[in-house]
């Protein structure tokens, strides 16, 4: 009896250790509804600060993940939709058609802004991120000397995915550079997924 009891243990021991999953129910992931399709869709959530939810926080699809801005340490950032999606309230994937779109466009240039240092901002202004000549030396009114610096690019989530936007389809999502809220720009855009 004691040699049986003893084989037991040692089974499921054996079993949980090789077979984790067996040994605990799982919980099945929630079903993301209204995925983006194409690279280029707009999505969007409620904005996860307390009362202010409805502002909303949009981002764009990557077609393997969703580039957005955060008010974090790295800015511009690529996450996956599990993670955008989880947060808070989804709302689901937007997008406005024209032939003359370049989806990959919009992500590179977008995904490009990471490399000029930016900031966040909670203004509807934006300032795009570049490399640019400044004279470091002047003779008389010539510059003798010039040196390259990084003019860092200032972000909130609408105005980013608004601009990338552009970059691709050479029209705004939002009709115009003064977006008032990430909802107002995911609203504007004529079809849902």
């Amino acid at each position: 009896m004691k040699k049986a009891i003893t084989c037991m243990i040692l089974a499921t021991l054996v079993c949980t250790s090789a077979y984790p999953w067996s040994s605990r129910p799982s919980k099945p992931e929630p079903i993301i509804s209204k995925r983006p399709q194409a690279v280029g869709d707009i999505v969007g959530r409620d904005l996860n600060v307390t009362g202010l939810g409805a502002f909303g926080h949009v981002g764009m699809w990557t077609g393997s993940k969703v580039m957005e801005v955060l008010n974090e340490s790295s800015v511009v950032q690529q996450n996956s939709l599990r993670s955008f999606h989880n947060k808070t309230k989804w709302w689901g994937a937007r997008y406005n058609t024209s032939i003359f779109i370049d989806r990959q466009k919009m992500i590179d240039e977008g995904w490009a802004q990471r490399l000029y240092n930016p900031d966040y901002t909670l203004r509807t202004s934006f300032i795009v991120g570049k490399q640019e000549e400044v004279c470091t030396s002047w003779a008389s009114s010539f510059c003798r000397e010039k040196k390259v610096v990084v003019k860092p690019g200032l972000w909130r989530c609408d105005t980013f995915v608004n601009w990338s936007y552009y970059q691709g389809a050479r029209v705004w999502a939002d009709s115009g550079l003064n977006t008032i809220t990430p909802r107002s720009l995911f609203s504007k855009l004529r079809f849902s997924r």
